[in-house]
């Protein structure tokens, strides 16, 4: 016999709504995994901001390098030899 009583329906809720420990668990441990794996997103994204700046940066160094040396050569080579 099928109880349908309002007490029968709230325990047969209870019975679906409610994880089981085990479940409880294994998705606190999943949440666990997500935070984790964002933070480390987070902290990798802001790293690899940093190194690009970096690299920005001494490309910049390069090229200012590159050009002076580029006008040394011409300045030595438009003097007279001695």
């Amino acid at each position: 016999m099928i109880d349908t009583s309002a007490n029968g329906a709230a325990a047969m809720m209870q019975d679906d709504s409610m994880p089981t420990n085990v479940e409880d668990d294994q998705n606190y441990q999943f949440y666990k995994e997500y935070c984790r794996l964002y933070y480390a997103n987070i902290i990798l994204t802001n790293r690899l901001q940093q190194l690009l700046n970096e690299k920005k940066d001494l490309q910049f160094k390069l090229s200012r390098l590159e050009v002076r040396r580029e006008q040394r050569q011409g300045l030595a080579s438009s003097l007279p030899a001695v």
